[in-house]
């Protein structure tokens, strides 16, 4: 039994100096192939690696900034030159409007003058059409009221001499009140712009240029000459 535990025990002994001389020449073997090879422990061999990562993380992200900043700065850059670029365009724009404005506005102006002028015209030429057909209305009653009054003159002492006396008054009342008037002649001095001389006659040298006779009368309608006197004029 003695002999028996001694033997293993001595072959126990020997499995584990063997083990152990095998992990020995297994270091010695990494040791030598890290050598060969130029491997060094990180942890012990490059203790500064982990700061220079950190310096060239810190670098990148600088460089990220600046890139950034440059990139908003050309943005910006860009966007204030499109605004001016509407601004001018704008002012453009608002000096071409302002023009057109002007030209309207003065186009306007000769509008209403033209407007104005053509209203005034036509109303002048509408009461000359007015005056003008009561010229000839009363143009045309002027031999009606010449005929009253020779038939009053050669009634003489008839009783109906007053009635149609009357009646000449009334109608040459009526025309007057529409602007007839009768024109003064008997004893004035000759006119040729209301007077129509049909005869000379010795006179004297006091009505020399003078009406000695009317022949007919004349009349004048707002103002106008309706129908110049028929007279005789002294010489």
């Amino acid at each position: 039994m003695a002999e028996n535990t001694g033997k293993n025990k001595g072959k126990k002994g020997s499995a584990c100096g063997q083990k152990k001389a095998a992990a020995d020449a297994d270091f010695q073997q990494q040791n030598t192939e890290t050598l060969h090879t130029g491997e060094t422990c990180p942890a012990e061999d490059h203790p500064e690696a982990p700061e220079e990562s950190g310096i060239n993380a810190a670098s990148s992200t600088a460089d990220q900034e600046g890139a950034q900043e440059l990139n908003e700065e050309a943005t910006a850059a860009t966007e204030e030159k499109e605004l001016q670029n509407q601004i001018s365009e704008l002012n453009k724009n608002m000096c071409r409007l302002n023009e057109e404005k002007q030209e309207l506005e003065q186009k306007f102006v000769r509008l209403q003058a033209d407007f104005d002028n053509f209203r005034r015209r036509k109303a002048r030429e509408s009461e000359e059409q007015i005056k003008n057909a009561a010229a000839n209305l009363m143009a045309s009653l002027l031999p009606v009221l010449d005929n009253f009054q020779r038939a009053v003159a050669a009634m003489g002492d008839s009783p109906d001499k007053e009635g149609v006396a009357l009646i000449q008054k009334q109608l040459q009342s009526v025309l007057e009140q529409s602007g007839l008037t009768l024109i003064e002649a008997l004893g004035e001095d000759f006119d040729p712009n209301i007077h129509e001389a049909v005869m000379q006659t010795d006179a004297g040298e006091e009505n020399r240029g003078k009406v000695v006779m009317e022949i007919q009368k004349g009349y004048m309608l707002n103002g106008k000459l309706l129908r110049a006197s028929m007279v005789q004029v002294g010489s």
